[in-house]
C-alpha cells in the first residue's frame, strides 16, 4: 500500500482509481483482438505427403499447418521446370487447392508462403511425383533475406527507444509538479517512431510476401501489414506517439497529464496486440502481463532522461523531479519484475531452453543486463539519492554517471529483445511437436509395446510389437487395436493393424478427440487356434485444435 499511496503523494492529478480503471479498459481491449494459439505456424503434414510417388494426379492438395494461418503464395514448378501460381482455400489451420490439374508424370514442387495471426511468415517446399521421380529435380530459391532481417531489427530497437524516451518520457514529466516539456526529445521522438512506424509496418509486408528489400516502397506490403494483429499494433502505435506529441507540446495542466496517461496505456497496447507472447495461453494472462510489463518499461526507462535534464545535468531546473522519481518507482518497478517472470513461464517451459533455443540465449543476455540495471537501480536508490536530494555535488554527480550507464544498458537491452522478431519460443516449438504416449502390456504367451504418437489435429498413429518373454520379435498372423474412454461415454473404437516393414503392426488415423484416461486392448491372433488379449491404459494430455 504503500507504493500506492507514494503514487497519489506525488503531484499527479489523476484519480488513483481512475488509473487502473483506465489500464483495465486498456488491457481488454486487448483481450478482444484476435490471436492465433501459437507462434510460428508450422507445417504438419500434407496430402500428398512429403516425397510421395502417386499412381494418378491428386483430386486436391492439403497443406496442413499447426495453427490457422492465411496463405500469401503458391506456387509449383512442374517436370519441365516451368513455375506456375496457385489460389489457396484456407479452412482452419488446412490450405486447399482443389482441382490442381497435373497431368504431366514426373516431379513437382509445391512451394508456399503463409503467415499467422501473429505476424510471422512461414515458408516451405513439398516435393512428391505422379507416375514416378523425375531424372533431376528443379531448384526453389528463396531472395536472400538478410538485409531485409537486419533492416527490420534495426526498426524495432529504434521503436523500442522512441516509445520509451517519448512515451513514458512525456507521462513522467506530467508526474512533476507545474513542470513543463524540458526538451525536445519527447517531441523529436513522437514523431520519428511515427516515421519508423510506417518503415516497419513496409518491412513487416515486404517480409510476409518474400519480397528483397530492394524491391523499393510499395503499397502493397503496407495493406498487407495492416491485417490482423500487426495492423491493431501499427495504429494503436501511431496514436501512442500522437498523444505524446500533444503532451509534449502542451504546458503543464490537468489535460496534459490525462494526454500522457493515455499516451502509455495506448502504447502498452500496441505491443500487447501482437508478437509471440501475446499468443501464449493462457491469453487473458500473457496479454496482461505483456501490458503490464511494457508500460512499467516505458515510464522507467523514459524517466531516466528526463532525470538527466531536470536534475542531474549542468543546468538543473527541477530540484524536486529526484524525490517524484523516487517516490514513484517502486510500484512500476515491482509490476515491472512480476509481470516478466510471468512471460517467462508462459514462454520458456524447460530451463534447458534458455540455452538450447535461439529465444533462450536472447533472453539470457536480456536478464544479464536487467540484472545490472537493477543492481545500479538499488545502488543509486540506498546510496546517492537522497545525499543527492539533500545538495551533495558528489552524490549528484555520480547519480548522473549512474543514472547514464542505466541508459546505456537501456540501450543494449533493446537491442537484444529486437531479435526475438526472429526467434521461435520454446513452448511454441514444443507446441508443434507431436505428443508420445508408450505402454507395456504383456501375459504369460505374448507381450506388446505400444507406442502412440497424437498430432495437433488430435488424430494419433500407433505402433505395436509383438514379443515374447525373451524380448524377441514373435511372428503372428493378425494385430488389432481397441480403444475406448468409458468416463466420457466413448464405446471401443476397433482398428485393425497393418504389418510393416521393421515387423511392427501400425494403426493410422486414430481419433483422439478427448483427452482423459482411455483404455487399450491389443489383439493378437497368434496362430489359428490361439489368441491373446493384452489390457492397458495410456492418458492422453489436453491436444490442440
Amino acid at each position: 500500500m504503500a507504493g500506492l499511496q507514494n503514487w497519489t503523494a506525488a503531484r499527479s492529478s489523476i484519480p488513483l482509481v481512475a488509473f487502473f480503471r483506465l489500464a483495465a479498459v486498456a488491457i481488454l481491449i486487448t483481450l478482444l483482438e484476435p490471436a492465433a494459439a501459437l507462434a510460428h505456424a508450422s507445417l504438419i503434414r500434407s496430402t500428398p505427403a512429403q516425397g510421395a510417388v502417386l499412381a494418378a494426379p491428386p483430386p486436391t492438395i492439403v497443406f496442413e499447418f499447426n495453427e490457422a494461418v492465411a496463405p500469401l503464395a503458391l506456387t509449383a514448378i512442374a517436370p519441365d521446370r516451368s513455375s506456375r501460381s496457385f489460389q489457396a482455400t484456407a479452412d482452419g489451420t488446412r490450405l486447399v487447392v482443389s482441382d490442381p490439374d497435373l497431368e504431366a508424370h514426373g516431379t513437382y514442387l509445391f512451394s508456399f508462403r503463409v503467415v499467422s495471426e501473429d505476424g510471422h511468415p512461414v515458408a516451405g517446399t513439398v516435393a512428391f511425383s505422379i507416375g514416378a521421380a523425375s531424372a533431376s529435380l528443379a531448384t526453389v530459391t528463396e531472395p536472400e533475406p538478410a538485409v531485409l532481417h537486419w533492416s527490420i531489427w534495426a526498426t524495432r530497437w529504434m521503436l523500442y527507444l522512441c516509445f520509451s524516451f517519448a512515451v513514458g518520457g512525456a507521462f513522467f514529466e506530467t508526474c512533476l509538479k507545474d513542470t513543463a516539456p524540458t526538451s525536445n526529445l519527447g517531441r523529436t521522438g513522437a514523431l520519428l517512431g511515427l516515421l519508423l512506424l510506417l518503415g516497419s509496418a513496409h518491412l513487416q509486408g515486404l517480409d510476409e510476401l518474400g519480397l528483397p528489400l530492394a524491391s523499393g516502397p510499395q503499397l502493397a506490403p503496407l495493406l498487407l501489414a495492416s491485417h490482423g494483429g500487426y495492423g491493431i499494433s501499427i495504429a494503436s502505435g501511431a496514436a501512442a506517439f500522437l498523444l505524446a506529441w500533444l503532451t509534449s507540446t502542451r504546458p503543464h495542466g490537468n489535460g496534459r497529464r490525462w494526454t500522457g496517461l493515455l499516451a502509455l496505456l495506448v502504447a502498452a497496447v500496441s505491443f500487447s496486440s501482437t508478437g509471440h507472447a501475446s499468443t501464449a495461453e493462457p491469453r487473458w494472462l500473457a496479454r496482461a502481463a505483456i501490458f503490464i510489463h511494457s508500460g512499467s518499461s516505458m515510464f522507467w526507462v523514459g524517466s531516466l532522461p528526463v532525470l538527466l535534464k531536470c536534475c542531474l545535468g549542468a543546468k538543473r531546473r527541477e530540484q524536486g523531479a529526484l524525490r517524484v522519481f523516487s517516490r514513484l518507482i517502486p510500484l512500476p518497478l515491482a509490476a515491472l519484475i512480476v509481470s516478466g517472470a510471468v512471460v517467462i513461464s508462459l514462454q520458456v517451459p524447460n530451463l534447458s531452453s534458455m540455452w538450447t533455443s535461439s529465444y533462450g540465449l536472447i533472453l539470457t543476455v536480456k536478464l544479464l543486463f536487467v540484472t545490472a540495471l537493477l543492481a545500479l537501480a538499488c545502488f543509486n536508490r540506498f546510496w546517492l539519492t537522497a545525499s543527492a536530494i539533500r545538495g551533495d555535488e558528489r552524490a549528484r554527480l555520480a547519480l548522473r554517471r549512474s543514472v547514464s550507464a542505466e541508459v546505456v544498458i537501456v540501450v543494449a537491452i533493446f537491442a537484444a529483445v529486437a531479435g526475438w522478431r526472429f526467434a521461435e519460443p520454446p513452448r511454441a516449438a514444443l507446441a508443434g511437436q507431436p505428443t508420445r504416449l508408450t505402454a507395456h502390456l504383456h501375459s504369460s504367451s505374448a507381450m506388446a509395446q505400444l507406442e502412440i504418437t497424437i498430432r495437433s489435429a488430435s488424430t494419433g498413429s500407433a505402433s505395436i510389437s509383438v514379443i515374447d518373454q525373451s524380448h524377441r520379435v514373435m511372428a503372428v498372423k493378425e494385430v488389432g487395436l481397441r480403444l475406448s474412454n468409458p468416463e466420457q461415454g466413448i464405446e471401443p473404437l476397433k482398428f485393425q493393424a497393418s504389418p510393416s516393414t521393421d515387423r511392427s503392426w501400425m494403426v493410422n488415423s486414430i481419433p483422439f478427440a478427448r483427452a482423459g484416461r482411455w483404455a487399450v486392448t491389443v489383439d493378437i491372433l497368434i496362430s489359428d487356434f490361439k489368441s491373446v488379449h493384452l489390457d492397458g491404459f495410456v492418458t492422453v494430455p489436453e491436444i490442440r485444435l
